[in-house]
């Protein structure tokens, strides 16, 4: 992430242990289930973003998003990055920048 979008969004840059890091254990069905109940419950609304911010989103993320939404919870799912409104708090730029750095 460009040091003026941290700085804006409020975060320092963290990597966890090995030890902390999440698992890649839930099996395919599951995963498949959860992300149709995560759709299910977000109601979305498409998001225009500046595209200089949309790209350094992307290269933090290590993925390409299709496209930012506003939806109930904040969550990346099938290319797409869930944020619950378009101004966030501080708390939940940190959580932003958590989900799409993990």
């Amino acid at each position: 992430m460009h040091p003026m979008y941290a700085e804006i969004l409020d975060v320092t840059p963290l990597s966890l242990n090995a030890h902390f890091r999440a698992q890649d254990s839930v099996d395919s069905s599951t995963s498949q289930h959860l992300a149709t109940k995560l759709v299910k419950e977000s109601t979305e609304e498409s998001l225009d973003i500046n595209s200089t911010l949309f790209a350094d989103i992307n290269r933090a993320a290590g993925q390409a998003f299709s496209g930012i939404f506003v939806a109930n919870k904040m969550q990346r799912q099938e290319g797409r990055l869930y944020i619950p409104s378009a101004t966030l708090s501080s708390a939940q730029k940190r959580q932003l920048w958590a989900l799409i750095s993990g």
